[in-house]
């Protein structure tokens, strides 16, 4: 490697030594003003190399503030998403399963959506504020309630209820939706 380089540098030498004196025969270049005319082009490739090293160390600076951007958002994405999952599990089978005792008076450990949500929430709250996880945890709470009132009411009068049941559920998740789009619209509009 060292051996290549050497080549390499001893070449650089002589093809400039060559350069320097075939100009200064054919009177490209007149012998008192080679100096002065090198100097200048020396200083003309360190200023060169100066700016184009700040402009590089810039645009690194922007592109790593960039990829963590996009990390970050990409992280939240994933964490609403899982979230809004949750919910869904829950809203599809209309009650929140919470860990009980079984027929056999062992807890049945296998599903506890109420964890889940919980982890969720928590999930959720460390990457928003104060101000969206209350409303997203007012949100879930008005869909468990109308969940609960739902169940509660009687079967005669569910198919009567189902319109209004559905409409309402469909606005307050939809209330979440729209708090967790705001906040990633307003994360990335600060970004």
């Amino acid at each position: 490697m060292k051996q290549k380089q050497k080549i390499w540098m001893l070449g650089v030498i002589v093809f400039t030594l060559i350069f320097i004196a075939s100009s200064i025969i054919f009177k490209i270049f007149d012998f008192e003003g080679l100096p002065s005319q090198f100097f200048g082009a020396l200083i003309g490739v360190v200023i060169t190399a100066i700016i184009t090293v700040f402009l590089l160390q810039g645009q690194t600076a922007n592109e790593e503030e960039r990829d963590k951007s996009v990390k970050v958002f990409e992280k939240k994405q994933e964490i609403y998403h899982t979230f809004l999952e949750e919910l869904k599990k829950i809203i599809q089978d209309g009650e929140i399963t919470i860990v009980s005792k079984g027929k056999d008076s062992k807890l049945d450990k296998s599903v506890d959506e109420l964890k889940d949500l919980i982890f969720q929430l928590g999930y959720l709250q460390m990457h928003t504020s104060e101000k969206t996880i209350t409303a997203v945890l007012e949100g879930v709470a008005k869909i468990i309630q109308l969940m609960n009132d739902f169940d509660s009411t009687q079967e005669a009068d569910k198919q009567k209820a189902l319109p209004n049941y559905y409409s309402s559920l469909s606005e307050e998740l939809f209330s979440i939706v729209a708090t967790l789009r705001l906040t990633f619209i307003k994360k990335n509009a600060n970004q």
